[in-house]
């Protein structure tokens, strides 16, 4: 940043646009706030992704363990009528079971611990009055039903929402790609009913972007290699910043002597 501005270098990448930047007031941001912008820009989503494409697939194979081919058979199916052509169209709008799988991982392991707002104003939920500066939490995973104000924090915990508000069908542990897809649509029952990606105002910015980068990742794997799962579906680890598998997470694999599509 000093470098561009003693030689009044412009360019035209996001460094420049974070630094030409105006608040309401017409300030700029200082350096440390652009520096905070360009970490979060490199590295948000990382992680979290990479994390769901592992749940994806140790989910998916892992019904087929259990004896249940049927969604990774309607899968390869789905691919193969998607077609050859593996475009940004074709991966956001032809693979709808595909998407739904994503999601349902989202729903049983979500990769954050709990989502926390801020309250602006006094707000009143049914019969709690959340004051003004309160934080809220709550818990995308199932931590229970009770509900206890301490102090200045308001905990609600929740199991995804999909108990409290009878969002999704039981048994709710089970994964169940179809939940997602019509007739059924049970995440449009509630607006906040499901929360892969948060909600409300500061709802993840990179929901779309991480659907089209988990979705090419098992595309490819799914058309290129036979895939199985050689053990029981590993345990979360809560002691990561991001909810991942506890190792040993593993998939065993072997190229297709033809790719599926």
């Amino acid at each position: 940043m000093d470098r561009r501005r003693q030689s009044n270098r412009v360019e035209n990448d996001a460094l420049q646009t974070f630094m030409d930047a105006k608040f309401n007031d017409g300030s700029s941001p200082s350096a440390a706030i652009v520096t905070g912008l360009m970490i979060c820009l490199l590295f948000a989503g990382q992680h979290t992704s990479s994390v769901t494409a592992s749940w994806t697939g140790l989910f998916m194979f892992d019904e087929v363990r259990r004896g249940n081919k049927k969604l990774l058979d309607e899968l390869l199916a789905e691919q193969k009528a998607a077609g050859a052509n593996l475009d940004y169209n074709t991966i956001r709008h032809d693979m709808p079971l595909l998407h739904a799988s994503v999601s349902e991982a989202l729903r049983l392991r979500p990769p954050l611990i709990f989502l926390m707002r801020t309250a602006m104003t006094d707000l009143q939920i049914k019969d709690v009055v959340i004051p003004r500066t309160d934080t809220i939490f709550l818990s995308p995973v199932y931590s229970g039903l009770r509900e206890e104000v301490r102090n200045d924090f308001l905990i609600l915990n929740t199991c995804c929402a999909q108990i409290r508000f009878q969002i999704f069908s039981k048994p709710t542990e089970a994964y169940d790609p179809y939940r997602f897809l019509a007739p059924r649509n049970e995440h449009e029952k509630h607006t906040h009913g499901w929360v892969g990606f948060g909600g409300g105002r500061h709802r993840c910015l990179g929901e779309q972007f991480a659907y089209v980068q988990i979705k090419t990742i098992w595309s490819y794997l799914l058309r290129n290699f036979e895939l199985e799962a050689p053990s029981a579906l590993p345990v979360p680890n809560y002691e990561a910043l991001v909810v991942g598998p506890k190792p040993p997470a593993l998939l065993k694999y072997r190229r297709r002597a033809q790719p599926l599509v």
